[in-house]
């Protein structure tokens, strides 16, 4: 095994995350509030949570953006499959790119402890 796995992330963090969230790790005590975006005025927000820096989650958010339903894998695959993303550096500070669809392919089978990520900074100068 190489050392890019080597502490097996991949398989304790969703047992972790997943007993934490099901309420089974008694240990865990989640005290945040949660609102539904519906349920909520920006003022109610400001006067609640803003001014008394109180931690909120508010649910149903994404469901809202745009990029749920348009940057779905293959329509971003059709469009960029062939695209060459910035994925770090090497140490001498050269780029290190992979084509968005290498990309995809490592997402889905990736089982790193530190996995790789798009860092493409000057996106929005590329067509």
């Amino acid at each position: 095994m190489d050392d890019w796995h080597k502490d097996r992330y991949y398989e304790k963090q969703g047992y972790v995350c997943d007993r934490i969230l099901n309420g089974e790790d008694p240990t865990f005590k989640d005290t945040i509030e949660r609102v539904h975006v519906d349920q909520i005025t920006s003022e109610e927000f400001l006067e609640r949570y803003e001014r008394g820096s109180k931690p909120v989650i508010i649910n149903g958010i994404a469901e809202r953006w745009p990029a749920m339903r348009e940057w779905q894998i293959d329509k971003l695959l059709e469009t960029y499959g062939t695209g060459r993303f910035k994925i770090g550096e090497s140490d001498s500070g050269r780029k290190l790119r992979v084509t968005m669809s290498e990309f995809v392919e490592y997402m889905f089978g990736n089982k790193d402890d530190s996995p790789l990520y798009l860092f493409e900074s000057s996106l929005e100068d590329h067509d």
